[in-house]
């Protein structure tokens, strides 16, 4: 597998386990991103289909992998 389709794929899991997160949790994404704290534009945008920096990415999964997700 080439490294466009590993940074596709990690990218679509964080998303597809954000989703879970914030509806399993029933928080807002603003919520979210006060607590995470990122910049709700960006997730935004990320939930979108749009990419962000790996670093922005690292903090997500970090912050999910603390909530247990």
């Amino acid at each position: 597998m080439n490294e466009t389709k590993i940074i596709a794929n990690s990218d679509e899991i964080i998303r597809k386990k954000l989703r879970q997160y914030l509806t399993k949790s029933g928080i807002t994404l603003n919520a979210f991103c006060m607590d995470a704290k990122l910049h709700q534009s960006n997730i935004h945008v990320f939930l979108n289909g749009k990419s962000v920096t790996s670093r922005t990415i690292q903090r997500i999964a970090g912050y999910l992998n603390k909530k247990g997700m």
